[in-house]
């Protein structure tokens, strides 16, 4: 529970939609960043890029590790935006 509580509230203070949920996983949009970084996640992180689903269009899923796995799924995903900039 601490990683998924810790990685909603950095997705969230990042500015992604993150809708809540009640499973081991988590729904992310990344809006105008996801090309950039699914770029960057796709080697490193094992997570559902997108669905087919016209609901879920635009989410990605990522399942829940503990909280010292997500700090670095996090920070990819920071440093992935500072590049960006």
């Amino acid at each position: 529970n601490e990683g998924k509580r810790f990685f909603v509230e950095e997705m969230t203070a990042l500015g992604f939609n993150v809708p809540p949920t009640l499973g081991n996983f988590v729904l992310v949009s990344f809006g105008k960043n996801s090309r950039a970084l699914h770029n960057a996640l796709s080697k490193k992180v094992y997570y559902r890029t997108s669905f087919d689903h016209p609901c879920l269009l635009g989410y990605s899923r990522f399942t829940i590790a503990p909280k010292s796995i997500m700090v670095k799924v996090v920070d990819l995903i920071k440093q992935t935006l500072k590049n960006k900039i």
